[in-house]
């Protein structure tokens, strides 16, 4: 896999990373399909995954979970939650309406951003 390679990403660590975000339905799906064949939300959670996949130190996401249902959307915050808290990441996230649920927010060493 190209991606793996550029941004030396040992197998085992890719295949858990699979592992973690096959947790969600539509990302199991999304993977057993042609990029072509994948609806607009599934083409968005693998943009996700490829953004944090490179293991950056900031991301930038314009409205990432308006192609989610209520449910994938909560799921795709704990998966990214998890992410930050287990590398040093800043995630900008915009969206038209607020996360008003605790568990939603974003938390950097112990901190709610």
């Amino acid at each position: 896999m190209l991606f793996r390679s550029i941004n030396e990403i040992s197998k085992p660590e890719l295949q858990r990373h699979i592992e973690n975000w096959s947790r969600l339905p539509i990302f199991s799906e999304a993977l057993s399909k042609k990029v072509n064949e994948c609806s607009t939300a599934m083409r968005q959670l693998l943009r996700l995954f490829i953004a944090v996949l490179g293991r950056p130190w900031l991301i930038f996401l314009d409205e990432p979970m308006r192609s989610f249902d209520a449910g994938t959307q909560e799921s795709v915050l704990v998966i990214l939650n998890e992410y930050l808290s287990t590398n040093e990441c800043v995630v900008f996230l915009s969206s038209p309406k607020p996360f008003s649920d605790e568990r939603n927010t974003f938390q950097i060493k112990g901190l709610p951003l």
